[in-house]
């Protein structure tokens, strides 16, 4: 019997972000959005920033380890975009927000 090993990768690195250096962050473009690493005082912090230029906070560490981060989480397709329904939501809130502004004036 042939028994077929299917092993993952161990090198997480799949071509899925391209780095470049800009003004000295690397940053990662990835399909779903940007990885972002810059300096954080003596650490670097790693920020993702969606199509929407909606940025997100995800890990403090070292600059390599961060790199590896994004391109594991890239790999996955992560992270998730956020719900688009905040949008509406924020609509909602601006509607009620006027409504009772225009009904102390009268």
């Amino acid at each position: 019997m042939v028994k077929k090993s299917e092993k993952a990768p161990e090198d997480a690195s799949c071509g899925c972000v391209t780095w470049t250096e800009v003004d000295g962050k690397a940053r990662g473009a990835a399909k779903h959005g940007t990885f972002v690493v810059e300096p954080e005082g003596k650490r670097h912090a790693l920020y993702f920033y969606d199509a929407d230029g909606q940025s997100r906070h995800l890990e403090s560490g070292s600059a390599g380890k961060l790199r590896k981060v994004a391109e594991e989480m890239a790999a996955r397709g992560q992270p998730a975009a956020r719900a688009t329904a905040s949008t509406a939501d924020d609509a909602a809130l601006m509607r009620a927000f006027m409504a009772g502004a225009m009904g102390d004036e009268a």
